[in-house]
């Protein structure tokens, strides 16, 4: 698997279809320049396949607090049928 193919992959796989802008934020780069490297204008960096790891375990944090969070038992309050008010 080359650079590009890493870097699809983990994009996608950190933030969604809309992956490119969010990725560049991340590694600090433009989104132009993500562009260049999807289209071989210019050559993937080797340390980015290093990078996007280190994006991912981040993002896999930040999903397993999120699910840690939402999985807690909600407050009594908030437990009532769908369509009944408070």
């Amino acid at each position: 698997m080359n650079n590009v193919e890493k870097l699809i992959i983990a994009g996608v796989s950190a933030f969604g279809p809309r992956w490119q802008s969010d990725t560049a934020a991340a590694l600090g780069v433009s989104d132009r320049t993500i562009r260049h490297w999807l289209a071989k204008k210019h050559p993937t960096p080797s340390n980015i396949p290093g990078e996007l790891l280190e994006i991912l375990k981040i993002r896999k944090m930040e999903i397993e607090e999120a699910i840690a969070f939402l999985s807690q038992e909600s407050d009594p309050v908030e437990q009532t049928e769908p369509g009944v008010t408070k």
